[in-house]
C-alpha cells in the first residue's frame, strides 16, 4: 500500500495533538513516553524565571533560557525523527517494488541475461530515489539517537555540550572516559545503566554502532556500492509448457559500512560482504531496535526529571551545558538578501511555541498586558 493509502485515515475533528498523535499512530513509531517527558519539561517552563524555574539558582539568565528551549526541542525532535525514519523506509520499499518488477524479466528462457535499458530520463528516477530514501532512513535512525544524548545531557544535568549532543560522546562520558574528574552523581550511573542495558535488549550485539556506521557512511564518506542478488524463479508456463523465467531482486546491506570500497572486498575473502537477510527486514527491525531504546531512556529521564524537580538541589545544572553565549553566526545573509519584507508582526504556532517565546524573555509584550493579550500576539 502506498503512503496516502496507508495513511487515509479519517481524523473526525481532532485538534492537532490528537492528528498528530493518530499519525505517529499509523507511522508506527508512537512513543508515549516521549510525550510524557515533553510535557514535563514543558510544564516547567516559567514565563517569568527566565527557563526552568526550578534550577534558575543553578544557572545565569541567559544559559537558563538556552539550555531549557533547546532541550525542549531535542526532546520533540526525537520523535519527529522517528516518524522521518519510518517515512523514508516505506518510500524506500514502494520505489524497490516499481525497480524490482521492471527487472523481473532480466534472464531470457535460454538463460540469457538482458538488463534493461532506460530510454527516458525519468525512468531512473525510481532506482535514485530508492537510494535516497535508503539515505534518508539512516540519517533519521542518527538523528534520533543524537537527541536521545541532548535529552539525557539536558535532563540528567549531564556537564557537557548540550548544542552539539553525540550518543558516543555521552556513553563515554557516563563511563568517565571524557572529563574523568568531573564527580558523577548516582542519577548519571543510573543513566548509564539504563542506555547500556537498553542498548542490548534492543537488539543483537553491535547494532547501534552498525547503525552509526552506516549513517556515516552514507553522510561523510565515500558511498560504498549497493549490493543486490539476483534469484531465479521458475512457475509460469508459456504456451509450449517451456518455463518462463523469473527473477526476484535480494538487497543486502553492508556488514562492514565503516569499512571503505576496496577494505570491504579484501574482508570478502574471509567474512561475508553483505548481511544475509534482505535490506528492507533490516531496516524494519532497526527502527524498532531505536524505538526500543527511546522508549527506554525516555521512560528513565521521566523519572529523573520528576526527582530532580522535587528536590531541585540534588544536581545542579551545569554551565559547561552551554559555553558560548553568542551564536556562531558566519555571517551568511542569502544570496538575494532583501527580496522578502521582513515586517511580520505574528508569528502563528503551537500553542507551545508562545510559551517557549515568553520563557525566553522575548515576546514584545513580556510583562505587560493580560495573559489572553499575549496568547493573541505570540499566535495562539
Amino acid at each position: 500500500m502506498d503512503l496516502e493509502g496507508r495513511f487515509n485515515i479519517a481524523l473526525h475533528d481532532a485538534d492537532a495533538d490528537a492528528a498528530e498523535r493518530r499519525f505517529l499512530e499509523t507511522a508506527g513509531v508512537f512513543v508515549p513516553e516521549l510525550g510524557q517527558l515533553s510535557s514535563m519539561i514543558h510544564g516547567d517552563l516559567d514565563e517569568r524565571a527566565s527557563g526552568i524555574l526550578w534550577w534558575r539558582e543553578h544557572v545565569d539568565a541567559q544559559r537558563s533560557v538556552l539550555i531549557s528551549d533547546h532541550l525542549v526541542c531535542a526532546v520533540d525532535a526525537i520523535q519527529t525523527n522517528l516518524a522521518e525514519g519510518s517515512l523514508h523506509l516505506s518510500e524506500a520499499e514502494n520505489y524497490w517494488t516499481g525497480v524490482d518488477r521492471k527487472h523481473a524479466r532480466i534472464i531470457e528462457a535460454d538463460g540469457r541475461r538482458t538488463w534493461p535499458q532506460a530510454s527516458n530520463v525519468a525512468e531512473l528516477l525510481p532506482e535514485k530515489l530508492a537510494v535516497l530514501h535508503t539515505a534518508g532512513f539512516f540519517r533519521a535512525v542518527g538523528s534520533v539517537i543524537d537527541c536521545l544524548a541532548a535529552a539525557s545531557i539536558g535532563v540528567a544535568a549531564v556537564s557537557d555540550n548540550l548544542l552539539r549532543a553525540d550518543f558516543e560522546r555521552l556513553r563515554r562520558w557516563l563511563n568517565r572516559e571524557i572529563k574523568p574528574t568531573t564527580s558523577r552523581h548516582a542519577i548519571h550511573d543510573g543513566l548509564r545503566v539504563c542506555v547500556d542495558d537498553g542498548i542490548g535488549a534492543a537488539g543483537p550485539v553491535g547494532w547501534l554502532r552498525w547503525a552509526s556506521d552506516y549513517r556515516n557512511m552514507f553522510v561523510h564518506r565515500g558511498r560504498r556500492t549497493e549490493l543486490v542478488k539476483v534469484e531465479l524463479e521458475a512457475r509460469i508456463l508459456d504456451a509450449q509448457g517451456r518455463y518462463i523465467p523469473k527473477a526476484n531482486s535480494v538487497r543486502l546491506l553492508l556488514r562492514d559500512p565503516a569499512a571503505s570500497e576496496i577494505q570491504g572486498l579484501t574482508e570478502f575473502r574471509k567474512t561475508q560482504l553483505t548481511l544475509t537477510e534482505p535490506a528492507e527486514r533490516t531496516m524494519r527491525a532497526l527502527l524498532e531496535s531505536t524505538k526500543y531504546l527511546t522508549q527506554t531512556i525516555a521512560r528513565h529521564l521521566c523519572g529523573v526529571w520528576s526527582r530532580r524537580r522535587s528536590e531541585p538541589d540534588l544536581l545542579k545544572q551545569p554551565l559547561e551545558q552551554w559555553p558560548e553565549l553568542d551564536s556562531a553566526s558566519v555571517g551568511f545573509e542569502g544570496y538575494e538578501p532583501g527580496t522578502t519584507n521582513l515586517a511580520a508582526t505574528h508569528i502563528v504556532g503551537h500553542p507551545s511555541l508562545g510559551q517557549r517565546i515568553r520563557a525566553a524573555g522575548l515576546s514584545s509584550d513580556h510583562n505587560e498586558g493580560s495573559p489572553d493579550a499575549q496568547k493573541k500576539r505570540i499566535g495562539h
